[in-house]
């Protein structure tokens, strides 16, 4: 959705990131979240707050925080990733 377009100037230079690299995904996802203060829903694992944030008000409808939760639990244990998001 192009309205989303955190972390660019515009949603034409948010596109363009968008086909260089999964790096720039994820600089678009933390910008995301930055901007819509769910930096510290995902520090403290609190799945329900980030996915009501995320997905809005109906996110149990479809489990995102379970899923979410669970998605965690099984990566977590496969790798440390490293990822530093930064809520500056």
């Amino acid at each position: 959705m192009g309205f989303n377009h955190s972390g660019s100037a515009s949603v034409s230079d948010f596109v363009k990131a968008m086909f260089k690299s999964e790096g720039e995904h994820l600089r678009a996802f933390a910008a995301y979240c930055k901007d819509r203060n769910l930096i510290s829903a995902l520090k403290n694992k609190d799945w329900a707050a980030f996915a009501a944030g995320y997905n809005g008000a109906e996110y149990a409808k479809n489990k995102y925080d379970i899923k979410m939760e669970q998605a965690y639990k099984k990566y977590s244990k496969a790798a440390d990733p490293s990822v530093d998001i930064q809520n500056k």
